[in-house]
């Protein structure tokens, strides 16, 4: 990067801070592109089986219900448990809560892509 890029991009980060970008309430919990992922999942499709979710996302079953707390306790999705013929099984639901959380997090990031566009 040559002296003037970084200046620009210094300039551009400035420029967003000053526009007071923030990000929406508990975002934090989609930087991880797991969690990310599976809101992403669950946005689309409403209602995800818990095994098609560690086949999609190639997970092990204790690191997607780590994750799968993670989003739980902040009210975004919830697990059901239903008796097949079998045995239970396990459906991840987005909350609506969930449902804001996500749209508002992607409306601000397309806004973020806006504002970096303008000041190219």
């Amino acid at each position: 990067m040559t002296l003037n890029q970084d200046i620009e991009q210094k300039r551009l980060i400035d420029g967003l801070a000053k526009k007071n970008f923030t990000l929406p309430r508990n975002s934090e919990i989609f930087l991880s592109p797991v969690r990310l992922n599976v809101m992403l999942l669950l946005f689309t499709y409403r209602k995800v089986l818990f095994t098609e979710l560690l086949k999609l996302l190639a997970l092990t079953p204790g690191n997607l219900d780590y994750h799968l707390n993670v989003l739980e306790k902040a009210g975004f999705i919830i697990k059901k448990r239903a008796f097949s013929v079998t045995r239970f099984k396990i459906f991840v639901e987005i909350t609506k809560e969930g449902v804001v959380a996500f749209k508002t997090l992607l409306t601000e990031l397309k806004s973020l892509i806006e504002k970096i566009e303008e000041h190219k």
